[in-house]
């Protein structure tokens, strides 16, 4: 099945509400998304989230990588979205994560070019940060062949 008709299948407010969240806004569908379906929402508390369905091949180690990464980095104390629940959407693999305001900084870039050399600057400040985080045993343990690290 591909992607368009997985989505098509999954109903949003029927997903969060199998995995905990079942007073929610209206999910809002986010484009650009390169190896999930995801959608925005917000709780009554006042905070936004993220709804993340896997939907490519590997999917299930794809999801655990990025539980685990973004979970290591919350520890860490970068800035990451937060995992606040892991389950499954009509048998995918799926995450609610914390929603980190913003746009993509390419869109950013795009509408003030000006700021490139100051956003790469604070970009590599924060990806040095990445690079002192020593990552869970687990993680480098199932490491794909072509991983970096190895």
């Amino acid at each position: 099945m591909d992607v368009a008709e997985l989505e098509a299948q999954i109903q949003p407010r029927e997903a969060l509400a199998a995995l905990g969240y079942a007073e929610t806004s209206e999910p809002q569908r986010v484009k650009g998304g390169w190896d999930t379906l995801l959608w925005r929402f917000g709780t009554t508390d006042g905070r936004e989230h993220s709804l993340r369905v896997y939907v490519l091949p590997r999917r299930e180690e794809i999801a655990w990588r990025e539980r685990i990464a973004l979970e290591t980095c919350a520890r860490a104390g970068l800035p990451a979205p937060r995992v606040e629940t892991v389950g499954e959407v009509q048998g995918l693999p799926a995450a609610v994560l914390s929603w980190c305001p913003g746009i993509p900084i390419l869109a950013f870039i795009e509408k003030k070019p000006w700021t490139l050399w100051r956003l790469s600057r604070l970009f590599g400040r924060t990806q040095a940060k990445v690079h002192t985080v020593t990552p869970p045993p687990e993680f480098v343990e199932k490491a794909p062949d072509d991983w970096v690290s190895r």
